[in-house]
């Protein structure tokens, strides 16, 4: 039996209740929303200071609540692990099949889970391996993860600690998160990556947020991989040496709700396996003698601070809320982080008086909303006890929605998919939009007078190849437009396409990137 110590408190460290808990345990923005009201005087920003009750400063642990040390035999405890079995690739042109409860693949002996990958026909592949997960067995919010592991060794292994969310409450991968603990391509031997991935940031973007570390010796010496959690931050470490931290920043809100860059705030539970091959691990193939090769665990244990015990002090003042972007039908808002005397667990934000969101985060997107509207918007911070700061108040105004003739800036979009911004050496300053890739668009609203016949003109910047783009108004395709070379990325130009039919009313364009090689300033819808 291993002794699991007690890790002392750090501060703005983690988060738990007095046992282990979910999203699900923590109530809904509903709950908490309606267990306090708020008034105050109309104004541009309006606050008032928290009284100061007691204030509990007691010192806090962390507590363990949940670990596997793998003091037995046989296969992994069922009610602690599961599997994710198949060969379809996983996603990753993966090539192993992963079995379920096979002793050859995943077993536990001697105070050590031992996950081994075989070369061996099995299901039309030709290697087998274990992916273990604790998914509604152990599935967590915030806290201290860690497992101590030897990582197998030779070219075409990929190992991985990690974690995938347990509901998938925003949708497929990756707008509902996934955390790499650890991973570990043998073809790179004794480097060790953390990596976050989330709507906004992933390596099908090529817009992946990681960090990544040298060690001694990954193959025969136990390493202690963690990240410690809390809302907004996550922070990895290799033996409790820091070495990556993940933020939400708050500029992420101008591109749309807070999941798309921050999904972190619902249940993830972990999942252990190697892989063999595919798109990172296989890069420069797969050396067939390292077979059969293990990924050896020596535990896994979370760690969650009771923030929440006893604490009776409200959060502190909120501070700076601001308006970071308008359009006609949407506000991006933010405010400074929120101090209190453990931590905060999340923010109500009412318009008008009706709860509009929770985040955990410091920012909101708020859309739907009515054009050249003034809104009476209410921040109040919330903690672990569910103490409840006094409201700051935000007044603020939508724009109306630009009309033909006028030029639009490419920053100025509603949404967009996949595209970067710099700033730009044309006319006026500002940014452009780059790095623009088949499939990404940006999508703006604009409003038409009178039906009748317009053209798009556009601003555009290539170096050395042509691009394409295509205008769609409410989803139906209006224009296709062959870019010329420009002679570089700030050799500013305006083309024109041909004439195309818009009807009266409040548009939304789409342009579409069809080929990528050229950068975007302004456009305007230009009547004819």
């Amino acid at each position: 039996m291993k002794k699991i110590p007690l890790i002392p408190f750090v501060t703005m460290l983690l988060v738990s209740c007095d046992v282990a808990f979910s999203s699900s345990s923590l109530g809904s923005s509903e709950e908490i929303s309606s267990s306090t009201t708020s008034t105050s005087t109309k104004s541009s920003i309006v606050s008032s200071e928290n009284s100061t009750p007691s204030q509990d400063n007691t010192p806090i642990e962390y507590e363990l609540v949940w670990n596997d040390e793998f003091d037995y035999t046989g296969l992994p405890d069922s009610s602690k692990w599961g599997y994710d079995v198949g060969g379809g690739g996983w996603g990753n042109n993966e090539l192993q099949y992963y079995t379920q409860a096979d002793l050859d693949n995943a077993s536990v002996a001697n105070g050590e889970l031992t996950i081994t990958a075989l070369k061996e026909t099995f299901q039309n592949r030709e290697y087998t391996s274990a992916r273990l997960v604790t998914k509604n067995k152990g599935d967590f919010l915030y806290g201290r993860m860690e497992a101590r592991a030897k990582l197998p060794s030779g070219r075409g292994t990929w190992p991985a600690i990690w974690m995938l969310p347990t509901d998938w409450a925003y949708g497929g991968w990756p707008t509902s998160g996934e955390i790499d603990i650890m991973e570990h391509v043998g073809y790179d031997p004794n480097v060790v990556h953390a990596t976050i991935h989330t709507d906004t940031y992933n390596h099908s973007k090529g817009t992946q947020v990681g960090e990544s570390i040298t060690l001694a010796d990954v193959f025969n010496t136990y390493h202690t991989y963690a990240i410690e959690w809390q809302p907004g931050l996550i922070k990895a470490f290799v033996d409790d040496q820091q070495y990556a931290e993940f933020a939400f920043d708050v500029n992420d809100v101008m591109d749309g709700p807070t999941h798309l860059a921050w999904p972190f705030d619902r249940d993830f539970h972990f999942i252990f396996n190697i892989a063999i091959g595919g798109n990172w691990g296989g890069v420069q193939g797969i050396d067939d003698t390292i077979f059969p090769t293990s990924m050896i665990v020596d535990y896994v244990r979370v760690y969650q601070m009771p923030y929440g015990r006893n604490d009776v002090t409200p959060p502190g003042r909120i501070y700076n809320p601001r308006v970071l972007k308008t359009t006609g039908n949407s506000l991006a808002v933010a405010w400074n982080p929120v101090t209190d005397n453990r931590l905060v667990r999340n923010y109500i934000v009412r318009v008008n008086g009706e709860v509009a969101g929770a985040p955990s985060v410091p920012a909101i997107y708020l859309d739907n909303l009515t054009p050249e509207t003034t809104y009476q918007i209410q921040i109040e911070a919330v903690d672990f006890n569910l103490n409840i700061s006094n409201p700051v108040i935000l007044e603020a105004t939508t724009s109306g929605y630009p009309s033909v003739n006028e030029r639009i800036e490419a920053e100025d979009y509603i949404a967009q998919e996949g595209v970067q911004f710099e700033s730009t050496s044309d006319v006026g300053g500002g940014e452009n939009a780059g790095w623009l890739n088949p499939g990404d668009y940006l999508e703006y609203q604009i409003n038409v007078p009178t039906t009748g016949n317009y053209r798009l003109s556009l601003r555009v910047a290539s170096k050395d190849s042509s691009g394409q783009l295509t205008l769609l108004s409410d989803n139906v395709e209006k224009t296709t437009m062959d870019l010329p070379i420009t002679g570089d990325w700030q050799t500013w130009q305006t083309v024109n396409s041909s004439s195309f039919t818009l009807n009266e009313g409040v548009q939304t364009l789409r342009l579409r990137v069809d080929r990528q090689g050229f950068n975007l300033n302004y456009f305007e819808i230009q009547s004819l």
